[in-house]
């Protein structure tokens, strides 16, 4: 902010700066200790210093424009006469301002955000120098997966292409914090060089990687700043004390800065904030080598390119098929990608979208703007005419014209800079969490830079549009009250920028109705499961206080029990991974008998362990033999229940109620593939997204495959299920009080979730979509009626020689429907072209939906006819001998 502030102080002459200099430095900070620790305080500030720049400029080059200098003078002079002028025409002067902030102020705001998040590089030392690698089975074609830690060591010893490599595996423990009360945090298992990868030193203590120096295994947590002063009390004597950790206790061995956050891709399944971190073992080498659940970055050496870095991980991924049959089996491949780029991969189309939308939206109010400046300069004909025939040179009203454009162009700019801070805010405050690391917006130097620069382009569209009328202006011809030819040429300039709102207008609105019908499909689209009165919540089994499969069964036994008994409970069950959450989920091959080994992965599904009334309580339909019993317990012959995909995918010749597959289920604290019967069907779940169709869904009875995790579904008789948590928590704790309940939402919350992000851009899009088709709307209306009140004495003359009301009517109206017609052509035209470019953020409609670009037609053509509708109702009622007298 201070050199914000003194590089608007070079804008002042010298000699401003030598007087004022000292005080306008006691302002500027009076201004940032009045907005310290607001909100946007930042942002906030740069428009004020902004505004009082634009205040002060008068007083600043008054001495100049008065020393006598001829051109100086004359600018000064000019200047002056603008102003008044201006003045003279407020409701001008408001239009146009007004115009050109919201454009200006939407761009703002958009590119606010754009910027914080595609172009400012990661909170992380030489950010530009990490990666991120996806693993992909090719044996399946299953892409962007996560590495086992062995794979993580081969890739640590490829010479020269990483200084650094970690991994991290996000989960969630139980913390007992300093009220003696447990809260279950989100925490992750890393390699112990993770820290160091990233870059970040502990703002206390130590990472693991200093276990390596000093000789030790890695022992410890590390914790997050906020865990720190938040749960645990801010104990100033954190490291070295003891702490409980899922039932035990555990030393703090370091504190990480203060606002650290994690920037994976969405996909990645990793929170921003972790507040728990535990180590690995130092020799990944001795984990299983077939275990896929790490999510990898790497720092590149210096002048490490992705090109020589991709084939660098493809001889790391070579070398662990030769060596883990494991991996040839499902012939593990390697991608590496930027971190920034990956991590933003699913919000760049969004923001492109929203970016090209508000530049068109500036576009079409530079062009209202311009079409006032037009209106205003054909009344203003004989001013200029009087000027020419005074002895005023062409450059000299040029010189007016644009003087008058650059202060609305500042007038613009100050008011977009001030709507784009508010608009800001509020896309801050509708942020959806898919769009990652918005809560970074500021109105920076880069983002005011790109205001400026907007402005003068916005300046120069509308600035010149008078310029050739009025310059070929003929001076005589305006004195002796002809019009002569250029009526014709000034009429035909704004005919043309009308039909340019017009089709602007007609982008916007399909672009919107695109997205508008996405996120009513997305809401209506076929989940397999019934989401009203159905609330989660998810408890912790932690391996150290529950160690054996039998421990956790019976807990989750216990508290099915406890819930399903509460008054207004329908049904109550629990799964290892809900539908629509944010944590990945277990997947691996399912093959049925008789599969070779190198095809078992064409098998490939996710794996959920669920409880006896899991299936009851999401309401999934069964479609073929039965759900789960209690009877399924680890005594019994292993059962599975299957979806609707993968019964098709693995028996397609027949009923896959009795015949077997080989899934993994956790047994033992390991994943082992077991030959398991299925016994039911039940329909497809879209568990990742609504738009996103199941891949092959393999469910568990929990008895036989107990995780560490469980989310349960309590389906309720009541409007809100959430009246019920109370009760819940407290029947959750009656059971074991090493127990912490968390991720409390409703299924309907979950649902609006993950179409956050569509109802977000269709949001934007609507309000870009509606104030473009009042600004066109408006176009319309003014030149139809500017054109409508130069043909009134032709009207009168018409009238007196017989004409009848209804054939001035149809003539006024036809004016505009031709302009109207001619802008919704050019407008489908366009939209044909650009919304091949939304076909990412569209789901269950094309691009080029016809009747999506019928309605719209329709629609404006209405909103063409009501607004050509005014000025013809008024040309009707024209007295005949007052339009030939005027």
């Amino acid at each position: 902010m201070e050199r914000l502030a003194r590089l608007l102080l070079l804008l002042y002459p010298s000699s401003f700066r030598r007087r004022f200099e000292r005080e306008w430095q006691e302002i500027a900070s009076w201004h940032r200790e009045r907005l310290a620790g607001a909100r946007f305080g930042r942002t906030r500030l740069a428009a004020v210093l902004l505004m009082d720049t634009l205040r002060a400029a008068p007083t600043a080059y008054g001495d100049v424009l008065v020393s006598g200098h001829p051109y100086l003078g004359s600018v000064g002079q000019d200047l002056r006469h603008a102003v008044r002028g201006l003045r003279r025409g407020p409701l001008f002067a408001a239009a146009a301002v007004v115009s050109l902030g919201v454009g200006i102020g939407s761009n703002t705001a958009i590119f606010s955000v754009a910027n914080a998040v595609l172009l400012q590089p990661l909170p992380y030392p030489d950010a530009d120098r990490l990666a991120i690698v996806w693993n992909e089975f090719a044996s399946s074609a299953q892409s962007r997966l996560p590495l086992s830690p062995v794979e993580v060591a081969e890739l640590a010893d490829e010479p020269g292409l990483f200084e650094d490599v970690g991994g991290v595996w996000a989960t969630s423990v139980t913390v007992l914090d300093h009220e003696d009360r447990l809260i279950q945090v989100p925490a992750g298992r890393v390699t112990p060089s993770f820290f160091s990868v990233l870059g970040v030193e502990p703002a206390l203590g130590r990472t693991f990687v200093a276990d390596a120096r000093e000789g030790r295994r890695p022992m410890g947590v590390v914790i997050s700043h906020e865990l720190w002063t938040g749960a645990l009390g801010g104990d100033a004597n954190i490291l070295g004390r003891t702490v409980r950790v899922d039932g035990a206790t555990v030393d703090v061995v370091g504190v990480l800065p203060e606002g650290l956050k994690l920037h994976f891709p969405p996909d990645g399944s990793i929170p921003e904030r972790l507040d728990v971190y535990s180590s690995l073992p130092w020799d990944l080498r001795s984990l299983p080598p077939a275990l896929h659940y790490l999510r990898v970055i790497g720092r590149l050496s210096p002048g490490m390119d992705l090109d020589r870095a991709q084939r660098g991980v493809d001889n790391a991924a070579e070398r662990a098929r030769a060596t883990y049959a494991e991996l040839a089996v499902t012939e593990d491949r390697f991608s590496i990608h930027p971190l920034q780029g990956d991590a933003v991969r699913q919000a760049r189309p969004v923001l492109l979208a929203l970016l090209g939308g508000v530049g068109l939206f500036l576009l079409l109010a530079s062009a209202n703007v311009a079409s006032l400046v037009l209106a205003r300069a054909s009344v203003r004909r004989k001013e200029m005419a009087v000027r020419s025939s005074l002895g005023a040179s062409g450059g000299r009203l040029a010189q007016l014209l644009v003087l008058e454009s650059l202060v609305i162009g500042a007038l613009g700019t100050a008011l977009g800079l001030w709507l784009g801070s508010a608009g800001a805010r509020v896309l801050w405050s509708l942020r959806p969490d898919g769009i990652a690391r918005v809560d970074s917006v500021a109105l920076d130097g880069t983002v005011v830079g790109f205001t400026l620069v907007v402005s003068a382009v916005a300046v120069l569209i509308f600035g010149l549009a008078p310029m050739g009328a009025v310059l070929r202006t003929e001076a005589a011809q305006v004195l002796r009250g002809a019009d002569g030819r250029t009526v014709g040429s000034r009429r035909t300039a704004r005919e043309w920028v009308t039909v340019g709102e017009v089709a602007i207008g007609i982008v916007l609105l399909v672009g919107t109705a695109l997205l508008g019908q996405t996120v009513a499909r997305l809401a209506r689209a076929e989940l397999g499961f019934e989401t009203g009165n159905v609330f989660t919540f998810k408890v912790a089994l932690p391996e150290r206080s529950f160690p054996t499969d039998g421990e956790r069964t019976r807990l989750a036994t216990e508290i099915d029990r406890r819930i399903s008994a509460l008054p207004g409970v329908t049904a109550a069950g629990a799964t290892s991974h809900v539908p629509l959450g944010t944590w990945a989920n277990w997947a691996d091959a399912a093959p049925p008998d008789g599969i070779p080994d190198d095809e078992r992965d064409v098998f490939f599904a996710d794996h959920r362990s669920v409880t006896a009334g899991y299936l009851a309580a999401l309401g999934l339909e069964l479609v073929e033999g039965r759900g789960f019993r209690e009877t399924d317990d680890a005594d019994s012959s292993p059962v599975v229940v299957v979806d609707r995909t993968m019964a098709r995918r693995a028996f397609p010749d027949g009923p896959a109620v009795g015949k077997t597959l080989h899934p993994s289920r956790y047994v033992g604290g390991r994943f082992v593939p077991t030959p398991a019967v299925v016994v039911g069907v039940v329909e497809d779940v879209r568990d990742v997204s609504p738009a996103r169709p199941s891949g092959g869904q393999v469910y568990w009875p929990f008895a036989q495959s107990a995780r560490w995790e469980l989310t349960w579904a309590v389906r309720t008789e009541r409007a809100d299920p959430a009246d019920l948590l109370p009760d819940m928590r407290r029947e959750v704790r009656a059971v074991s009080p090493d127990l912490a309940v968390a991720s409390e939402r409703s299924m309907d919350e979950l649902l609006a979730g993950a179409t956050d992000e569509a109802r977000f851009v269709a949001l934007l899009g609507g309000v870009l979509a509606t104030l473009a088709l009042v600004v066109a709307a408006l176009g319309l209306y003014s030149v139809v009626t500017y054109v409508a009140i130069q043909r009134m004495r032709e009207f009168g003359l018409r009238m007196v020689l017989g004409a009848r009301r209804e054939q001035v009517l149809n003539d006024v109206l036809r004016d505009g429907v031709k302009l109207g017609a001619l802008g919704i052509a050019v407008g489908l035209a366009t939209a044909l072209a650009l919304t091949r470019f939304l076909g990412s953020l569209l789901y269950g409609v094309s691009p080029t939906d016809p009747l999506t670009l019928g309605g719209v037609a329709v629609f404006f053509l209405t909103v063409v006819v009501v607004a050509s509708l005014g000025p013809a109702v008024r040309a009707t009622h024209v007295d005949p001998v007052t339009a030939m007298r005027d």
